[in-house]
């Protein structure tokens, strides 16, 4: 579906909704067509929804988990405050009633706030699909990797505050980009750093490209050498700290992933030598981990389809 189609769906959704609150119902199908003509017209109206609606998906995967908590502590408030209301008070009558007069209005909203909820699903599923195929790796194959990548690195996350985060990058089956296959925190990049070797992308891609241990704050992390997007830099732009240590091969010194260490807060540790060291041991730890799932550049040997 084209990005205007799916402007149009949406306004025609939301049209339909308000329909069923307001009226006259042509007014709001008039200003529903009105709008809808606007935002085909202009430029930036075709880019906005789509911006922002990606823009939301994205924020609900950064906060999903507290989302979940903040549902199981909402349910548990409204459990409480029924007991009250009925056991203590009695207010069986005016609580049904209140119910009652709320019940259409709360099963609207709640159609509203379901539909980016199943379009954050949708679009979780299919990004796992891409990573699946763009690894060339079956879904047990990948919780499997994690697994063993979070066991590795159990001691050195411990030494890291709770402002610290970690991810680990490994190139793709086409060997164009990294993509992250542990990330705890869902940070992405969803489509991966570039790794050509003329222009690798971040820290991340350059530490792979470079063979070499890397590490920016604030003051160089938007320089255009690191030839982020617009839309890359806008989504990293809280980031202040980062650290990346390629994973190298023991045997060629060939880079066969990343680790990345980021902070959204000031640091202190990253850029210190002690750091530095720490950091590399546990980048080493992951060679065989990788190499177990990975497959070397180049074509296939004899020996690696015996294994």
């Amino acid at each position: 579906m084209q990005k205007e189609e799916a402007v149009v769906w949406l306004w025609a959704i939301l049209v339909l909704l308000a329909s069923l609150i307001f009226s006259p119902i042509w007014l709001v199908l008039l200003i529903g067509l009105g709008i809808a003509w606007i935002t085909l017209s202009l430029s930036k109206g075709r880019k906005y929804p789509h911006a922002v609606a990606e823009g939301l998906v994205d924020w609900i995967g950064r906060q999903k988990y507290n989302m979940l908590a903040g549902a199981i502590a909402l349910a548990a408030v409204l459990i409480v405050a029924v007991f009250i209301v009925v056991v203590l008070k009695g207010e069986e009558a005016w609580l049904t009633s209140l119910v009652t007069d709320l019940g259409g209005y709360i099963a609207i909203a709640g159609l509203v706030l379901g539909l980016p909820a199943l379009g954050y699903a949708m679009v979780t599923d299919s990004a796992v699909g891409r990573i699946e195929d763009r690894l060339g790796m079956a879904e047990d194959k990948i919780e499997d990797i994690e697994r063993e990548i979070e066991d590795n690195l159990a001691e050195f996350c411990a030494e890291l505050d709770d402002q610290h985060f970690v991810q680990v990058f490994v190139p793709d089956r086409e060997r164009a980009k990294l993509i992250p296959v542990y990330d705890p925190t869902d940070r992405g990049p969803r489509k991966g750093w570039g790794i050509a070797a003329d222009a690798p992308q971040a820290i991340t891609g350059s530490a792979w490209g470079g063979k070499g241990y890397l590490c920016g704050t604030q003051i160089n992390l938007k320089r255009s050498k690191l030839r982020l997007t617009e839309r890359q830099q806008e989504e990293y732009e809280d980031l202040v700290a980062i650290a990346a240590a390629p994973v190298l091969d023991e045997i060629d010194n060939e880079p066969v992933g990343v680790l990345t260490v980021f902070s959204s807060v000031a640091d202190s540790k990253i850029g210190t030598l002690d750091f530095q060291r720490r950091h590399e041991e546990a980048a080493s730890a992951l060679v065989d981990v990788i190499e177990n799932y990975i497959p070397r550049a180049g074509p296939v040997l004899q020996n690696d389809l015996w294994k």
